[in-house]
Order: C-alpha cells, then sequence, then structure tokens
C-alpha cells in the first residue's frame, strides 16, 4: 500500500509547487510524518491557511504524474533496462516537456526509486 502514495518529500514539494487536488491521504505531523489514509466523504486538499501549513497531502502516484501532465505538459516515462545477465535489472526514467528532455538511467534496481527521481526532475522544470 506504501507504494500507491509519493513519500513525504515529494508531497511537500508537491504543494509548494501548486499541487492542490483531492486526496485520499496525508500526513500527519507526529514526528515520523506517518501516512493517514482519510475516511471522510470529504476529499482532502492541501491547505492555503496559514493555521493549517502543516497539512501536507499524500497524493497518489498517478495523481502526480497525471497532474504534470494535464496542469504543466510535463511527461514522465520509466523504463526497464537490463545491462547484462549477471547485473539485473536497472530502471531509467525520460522526463520530457516541450523542448526539453532530461534522461538517465537509476542506479537501482527499484521501480519506485527510479520514478521518485523522474518526479524530482520533473519539478525543477515548473
Amino acid at each position: 500500500m506504501k507504494n500507491l502514495f509519493v513519500p513525504y518529500e515529494l508531497a511537500v514539494i508537491a504543494k509548494e509547487k501548486g499541487f492542490n487536488e483531492p486526496c485520499l491521504a496525508r500526513f500527519i505531523d507526529d514526528g515520523n510524518k506517518s501516512l493517514e489514509i482519510w475516511d471522510w466523504d470529504i476529499p482532502l486538499r492541501n491547505s492555503t491557511n496559514e493555521e493549517e501549513d502543516t497539512l501536507c497531502t499524500a497524493p497518489l502516484y498517478q495523481q502526480i504524474v497525471d497532474w504534470l501532465r494535464e496542469k504543466h505538459s510535463i511527461w514522465i516515462t520509466i523504463y526497464n533496462q537490463y545491462k547484462d545477465e549477471n547485473a539485473g535489472k536497472c530502471y531509467g526514467y525520460k522526463v520530457q516537456m516541450k523542448d526539453t528532455c532530461k534522461s538517465n538511467v537509476a542506479q537501482s534496481d527499484n521501480y519506485y526509486k527510479a520514478l521518485n527521481k523522474a518526479i524530482e526532475e520533473a519539478f525543477k522544470l515548473i
């Protein structure tokens, strides 16, 4: 379930970049930045009120990827690369906005680490 939601650090950057879409969960400031699933009928949004500025919604990965594409015309692609039979998997990413394209191979065998890096790079384009 934890791989459905972006990590806290990316959620904070998304909020700073203007992400304010309805979310199913939020991070609570309990010292650990715990994820809390919201079970009310009203979806959560990031607060614009200074008193509630500690509230940070927890968007799904797909929400962030869709928001980047729809609001900022930034496309993210994660792909699998095999170096050789002994090296195993390695994930790469491509972030593209109009004429700007950044590609890289994440030095990890973890899909979500590559996706996190791609989202970080996409935020730099905003």
